[in-house]
């Protein structure tokens, strides 16, 4: 039973060094790198956007707007991770979806209109 337990506080030990070195903060250069990256990725998906006119451009921009602000949330989350940080990427992801919506409605309220249906 003695080598059960050796073995058991063996491997308890090896996971939290495991656990610890996954949740080793990044450096702040390589931060910097991945927060520009995040606001290109914007810019380009905003520059896409400028082909649609009306609300699908809206929705566009709204989609845009969305993946950067959950891509920050989550770099942050990775930077710091915590409940909170956790809190915050849940809160973008619903932000992001509300967003969407909110344009998908508009979309579909205007071609309902387009038809004179009500």
């Amino acid at each position: 039973m003695n080598k059960l337990a050796a073995r058991g506080v063996a491997l308890l030990i090896g996971l939290v060094f495991s656990v610890s070195a996954v949740a080793q903060a990044m450096t702040k250069d390589q931060y910097n790198v991945r927060q520009t990256g995040i606001s290109a990725e914007y810019k380009l998906a905003k520059a896409a956007c400028d082909s649609f006119s009306g609300n699908a451009k809206d929705l566009c921009l709204a989609e845009a707007s969305g993946k950067e602000k959950v891509a920050t949330a989550e770099l942050n989350a990775r930077v710091a991770p915590s409940e909170a940080a956790s809190y915050n990427v849940r809160l973008a992801r619903a932000d992001a979806a509300r967003e969407k919506s909110a344009a998908v409605g508009t979309v579909a309220k205007d071609a309902t209109a387009r038809l004179g249906k009500p």
